[in-house]
């Protein structure tokens, strides 16, 4: 599990390291604790490179079990290239990270969070 934290809110992590998303797939980050954050202000920076179309979205748990959709539009509609999106949680003790390709073309994904 990666852990974003204040006593680490410089610490960039790296959610998606160049991982394929197929035509029509869906990849997930590992499940990031977030339970130390001071404030739930996530910052998510990505690379696309591909002829696709993508989504990032967030989902947030407390137990670590039952996840829900939290932010469905921090980037939608995304080509190849690198951009950013700011994602705004309610405290929470887990979050991840979803990707998705709607259904033209596949990608190759590359994200970062940053938290304070």
């Amino acid at each position: 599990m990666l852990r974003l934290s204040f006593n680490n809110r410089h610490k960039v992590l790296n959610v998606f390291s160049s991982a394929a998303l197929a035509k029509n797939g869906t990849i997930q980050s590992e499940i990031i604790d977030v339970s130390d954050l001071l404030y739930f202000t996530i910052s998510l920076e990505w690379t696309l490179v591909g002829s696709g179309t993508a989504k990032f979205e967030a989902y947030a748990s407390n137990n670590g079990a039952n996840f829900v959709d939290i932010n469905s539009d921090i980037g939608t509609g995304l080509s190849a290239g690198t951009s950013m999106g700011s994602i705004v949680i309610k405290p929470c003790a887990q979050i991840y990270i979803l990707a998705t390709e709607a259904n033209v073309n596949t990608l190759t994904v590359s994200g970062w969070l940053v938290g304070y």
